[in-house]
């Protein structure tokens, strides 16, 4: 299991070789022969360096080209093409800032991490795991990490507090299924997700996470990269924990109704909900498996199958079925 100081310090290890640019749309341009962009003016260029998925994602929407068609090309080296259109969409655009962050490592190598509105404020992993740090980082109180997460594109931090662990009752094999109140903590850097810290309750028999049972507005902490102040941000992030372990600890009573109501035919529920969720055919067997593995006909084993399955997702996607769990269980009780 991971400690405190461990993440404290790969957050820190991140920050090397981060560089931020902002660029005028009429200086920007693709180079046809290797699709790195370049920008700067007639007189000094500066490479920015390779497009990576998720900034091609914002690149080519911001320019209203197709990304999937697009990246498929970028992805096979047919770079003339790309180039072609991105460079003729560049020119269409007038003047614009664009606020891009790189990763650079020398003038060859480099890389581009997000391409963002100019009115993006940078709140980073760092500046929240600073925050964090004199929240969590010195207190006696028992804590664990569960689960942390960060790339280029999102920042996935999990907390449980085994003080606040609550029985509700026994599973279809006789265990004492035990719950503990946690909190999940995420970032994007390049405008993939908000800042965000949202009640989550922690299943210790199958170590899986249950979220959304709650309305967005209610608890916890969520803001946009715009309008942000560092100043204001501490007390935002230390109440938006106190409310989400608050918000944590009340499911309980939520998840003993949820056990003790029935449900017919649970697997043609699933299917229901996959396809009113746009789910793929392989979300829906993996939510199908995860609930015969352990197959109680109530909303709380509706529920628990959803996010047992995210178990075996990362980052966003299992963030977005243990919410789905969550929602599920509070419209089914």
């Amino acid at each position: 299991m991971k400690t405190w100081e461990s993440v404290v310090k790969q957050v820190q290890k991140f920050e090397e070789n981060k560089e931020d640019v902002v660029q005028n749309t009429n200086h920007l341009v693709m180079d046809y022969g290797n699709g790195k962009m370049a920008g700067g003016d007639n007189t000094s260029k500066i490479n920015l360096g390779d497009l990576t998925d998720w900034s091609q994602t914002q690149l080519y929407s911001l320019l209203g080209m197709p990304g999937r068609y697009f990246k498929k090309l970028y992805e096979n080296k047919d770079f003339t093409l790309v180039a072609d259109h991105v460079n003729h969409h560049l020119n269409g655009q007038g003047s614009r800032d664009l606020f891009i962050r790189t990763r650079k490592f020398d003038e060859q190598s480099a890389y581009i991490r997000g391409v963002l509105s100019d009115r993006y404020t940078v709140f980073d992993n760092i500046d929240l795991i600073e925050i964090l740090d004199k929240i969590f980082g010195n207190t006696d109180k028992d804590y664990n990490i569960e689960y942390f997460l960060m790339d280029e594109t999102v920042f996935h931090l999990r907390l449980t507090f085994p003080d606040l662990t609550a029985d509700v009752g026994q599973n279809i094999e006789g265990e004492q299924d035990l719950i503990t109140a946690g909190v999940h903590i995420s970032n994007s850097e390049v405008g993939k997700r908000r800042v965000m810290v949202e009640p989550m309750a922690f299943r210790l028999i199958c170590s899986n996470g249950l979220m959304g049972w709650t309305s967005s507005g209610d608890v916890g902490f969520k803001q946009r990269h715009i309008w942000l102040n560092k100043d204001e941000m501490y007390n935002r992030v230390a109440e938006g924990v106190g409310s989400a372990l608050k918000a944590s600890s009340g499911v309980i009573d939520l998840v003993k109704m949820a056990r003790s109501k029935p449900v017919e035919n649970p697997l043609n529920v699933i299917d229901e909900i996959i396809k009113d969720n746009n789910f793929t055919k392989q979300d829906g067997e993996l939510v199908r498996s995860a609930f015969l593995m352990e197959p109680e006909n109530t909303v709380y084993g509706l529920s628990n199958a959803f996010t047992r399955a995210a178990k075996d997702m990362v980052g966003d996607k299992m963030v977005e079925f243990e919410n789905l769990g969550g929602k599920v269980l509070v419209k089914n009780i």
